[in-house]
C-alpha cells in the first residue's frame, strides 16, 4: 500500500477486495439526509460510504502557535498564543448541488471521498 496518498491506499485495498481497479465517478449531491447522490443519471442513496469528515459533528483538532493582537477592543491585547482547538461541524459539509468525487469498484457500493470543484 501506498504511505503517502491516502486515495491511492484506498484505490488499492478496494482494488484488491473487488473485482480490479475501482471506478472513478463524480456525482452530484441532491439531499444530504438522507444523503442521496445522482452518479451518471443513477440516484444512488443507501449503498455509499462517506469520508467522515464530511458529515455532521465530525471533529476536528488544530494545532496552533504564533502570536496574536487584539486592538478593537477597550483593553487592547497581544502576545504569544498555543494549543490545540477542536471544534465540531454544526452541519454536513455537503450541499445540495455539490459535486463530490466517488471511488467504486462495481458501480453498486460508493464510496464518497470529498466535494470536488471545477478549476
Amino acid at each position: 500500500m501506498s504511505q503517502g496518498d491516502p486515495y491511492v491506499s484506498l484505490a488499492e485495498h478496494m482494488s484488491r477486495r473487488g473485482s480490479g481497479v475501482p471506478g472513478i465517478r463524480v456525482g452530484t449531491v441532491l439531499e444530504t439526509s438522507p444523503l442521496r447522490v445522482n452518479v451518471a443519471g443513477t440516484v444512488q442513496s443507501g449503498n455509499i460510504w462517506v469520508a467522515a469528515e464530511l458529515l455532521a459533528g465530525a471533529a476536528r483538532s488544530v494545532t496552533l502557535s504564533g502570536s496574536v493582537s487584539v486592538s478593537d477592543t477597550a483593553t487592547p491585547v497581544s502576545g504569544p498564543v498555543s494549543g490545540t482547538v477542536t471544534a465540531e461541524a454544526a452541519g454536513s459539509a455537503l450541499r445540495p448541488g455539490d459535486e463530490v468525487l466517488l471511488l467504486s469498484p462495481d458501480d453498486q457500493v460508493f464510496y464518497l471521498v470529498c466535494k470536488v470543484v471545477r478549476a
